[in-house]
C-alpha cells in the first residue's frame, strides 16, 4: 500500500485559480524559480493530520515550508457548506498535489518515499535530532514555479491549558498559494482544460507582486 493511497481525488471537485492571497528573512510576494532538494512527510503530535515538508533552492537560498495535507481526521478534502455533499480539495493537498503533478507529471499517490534520516525539530529534546521519515525522493531536483506570497500573522504562545492563543505581537512568513509550470507557467487548471497560454500566472502577478496579506487578528 502506498503512502498516499488513502487520501482521494476521485469525486473531489477540481481546483481552482484563485489569487488570493524560520531564522530567515521571508520573501517578498511574487515567483519564484525553485528547485526541490529534499521533501519528507510528517504527521502531527495530536491528530492524524499530515503534512509534507519541502526544502527548495531559491535564488541560491534554502526555502522551507510545510504544507498540511489533510485534517486533524486525516482526510484530505472538505465537503462544500453550500451544498452539504461537493467534496473540496483541503487548500494544503491542492498545493501538494500541484507540486507533484507539476514537477513529476505524477499525482501524490504515484509519488516515490523511501526512509531516510532528517534533522528534525524534537519537543522532548528541544532541539533538532536524526529522526528517520518517509522521503519523496521523486520530487528531490525537480523544478517548479512558486507562487509565494508574504503574510503577517500573529506571534502565538501557549496559555495555562496549554493551547497556543496570539500574543498581541505579530511575525513575517511565507506560504505558497500557487504552483506554476516551471517552462510554460500553467497551472494545473489550465493543463486540464488545455488552456493554450498561460493566463493565470499574469492575474497572480498582477494581484499579489510586492503585496503582504495581513491575517493578524
Amino acid at each position: 500500500m502506498g503512502l498516499f493511497d488513502n487520501l482521494t481525488t476521485e469525486g473531489l471537485e477540481d481546483s481552482k485559480d484563485v489569487a488570493g492571497g524560520g531564522g530567515y528573512q521571508p520573501l517578498a510576494s511574487d515567483v519564484y524559480s525553485a528547485v526541490i532538494k529534499l521533501a519528507y512527510v510528517g504527521n502531527s503530535r495530536k491528530s492524524d493530520a499530515r503534512s509534507v515538508t519541502f526544502h527548495a533552492d531559491i535564488n541560491g537560498n534554502e526555502y522551507r515550508e510545510t504544507i498540511w495535507i489533510t485534517n486533524g481526521k486525516g482526510v484530505n478534502y472538505y465537503v462544500s457548506k453550500e451544498d452539504g455533499k461537493t467534496r473540496i480539495r483541503l487548500p494544503g493537498f491542492a498545493t501538494f498535489e500541484e507540486l507533484c503533478l507539476l514537477a513529476t507529471k505524477e499525482p501524490p499517490s504515484a509519488q516515490t518515499t523511501e526512509e531516510k534520516v532528517v534533522k528534525l525539530y524534537n519537543f522532548e529534546e528541544k532541539k533538532e535530532v536524526p529522526t528517520p521519515v518517509p522521503v519523496l525522493t521523486s520530487l528531490i531536483g525537480k523544478e517548479v514555479n512558486l507562487g509565494i506570497l508574504r503574510e503577517i500573522v500573529d506571534k502565538t504562545a501557549p496559555d495555562d491549558s496549554g493551547n497556543y492563543v496570539p500574543t498581541g505581537e505579530t511575525r513575517a512568513q511565507n506560504v505558497t498559494s500557487k504552483v506554476f509550470h516551471s517552462e510554460t507557467n500553467k497551472t494545473v487548471t489550465e493543463y486540464r482544460r488545455d488552456v493554450q497560454d498561460p493566463e493565470f500566472y499574469t492575474t497572480w502577478i498582477a494581484q499579489n507582486q510586492g503585496k503582504e496579506r495581513n491575517r493578524a487578528k
